[in-house]
């Protein structure tokens, strides 16, 4: 790295040294809260997870971590309402796994 010109206070510019043929590539992960509710592990919270959970519930569908909408250890209406009030923007409180996928609840006053 070498100072930037154009840069604050502390940054650096990443300068490519290495010859063409000697260069890396880098692959940089993005990351994409895993929020419970989010029942058929589509990324999207929305109908399909409130219909997954219906089928949960009446045996249809198999058994996710992120059926627990509002993560009380049980499977029940309790979770589709929770959906329901996520889709909505009325949910007040929303649990998800951090970095390190440990479960964490915020709520929107956070």
């Amino acid at each position: 790295m070498a100072a930037c010109a154009g840069c604050i206070d502390g940054e650096s510019e990443l300068v490519d040294a290495a010859p063409p043929e000697d260069n890396y590539r880098m692959v940089v992960d993005a990351y994409a809260p895993v929020i419970y509710g989010n029942a058929n592990g589509d990324n999207r919270i929305d109908q399909l997870d409130v219909d997954y959970v219906k089928g949960v519930i009446e045996g249809i569908n198999e058994l996710t971590e992120l059926s627990d909408a509002n993560y009380d250890g049980k499977i029940d209406e309790a979770d589709i309402l929770q959906i329901k009030r996520i889709i909505s923007g009325t949910q007040t409180e929303l649990t998800l796994q951090d970095m390190d996928g440990r479960p964490v609840t915020r709520s929107r006053n956070q």
